[in-house]
């Protein structure tokens, strides 16, 4: 997006006023004692205390260990199916599934 000379000369002016108040106020040189040793300090209490890094780990693990063993019985199901059933297209394989609930034949009432 191209700016046009007229916005860049507004946005320079305002730079500019900008640095100038920042010049007539410059920060404050006065600091609590011992600010930066407080501030140190419960930096490393949270970073001893926290355990999140052992708590990703763990959860990555286990998630992992999920997938593999998925895919596992993904693939042996596959397997046994793909034997017992191999004259049924895959859209006749959905139907069964999605209707096996409601299969009035196996109704018990």
């Amino acid at each position: 997006m191209r700016q046009s000379k007229r916005e860049q000369v507004k946005l320079d002016q305002l730079q500019e006023k900008l640095l100038e108040v920042a010049r007539r106020n410059p920060p404050s040189d006065h600091v609590p004692p011992g600010f930066e040793h407080r501030v140190m300090a419960r930096i490393r209490a949270w970073a001893e205390s926290d355990r999140t890094p052992l708590w990703i780990a763990f959860w990555w693990r286990l998630a992992m260990g999920a997938l593999a063993v998925s895919l596992l019985l993904m693939v042996l199901s596959s397997d046994l199916l793909g034997s017992q059933q191999s004259q049924l297209p895959l859209n006749e394989h959905l139907e069964v599934a999605v209707f096996a609930p409601i299969d009035e034949t196996t109704s018990s009432w």
